[in-house]
């Protein structure tokens, strides 16, 4: 993937993708490549270590998504909550008139 793919996949801007890139190349848990046609196209890959871990942080989240949705009267107070907190903040516009 491109970084600005990788970016739009997990909802960040590019800037904030390519300084996470550029992390995990230093940790050595993935590799960018100059495109082979076009020199500024650049390719992000995991590295053997990067893709050895997927499988550990896949478990992490599902345990952590149970434990924060599988109780249903958690969910529901959570659930709760985050209307509250939506439906209590005001555009700034609002705010200043």
């Amino acid at each position: 993937m491109s970084p600005v793919e990788i970016a739009q996949a997990i909802g960040m801007t590019k800037g904030g993708a390519s300084k996470l890139v550029d992390r995990l190349v230093k940790k050595g848990l993935a590799i960018k490549s100059v495109g082979e046609f076009d020199r500024r196209f650049r390719t992000v890959e995991l590295t053997e270590a990067g893709r050895g871990l997927v499988p550990r942080f896949a478990r992490f989240v599902d345990d952590t998504d149970r434990e924060i949705f599988g109780n249903l009267k958690r969910r529901r107070r959570l659930l709760r909550t985050l209307k509250r907190v939506v439906h209590t903040r005001r555009p700034k516009e609002a705010q200043t008139e």
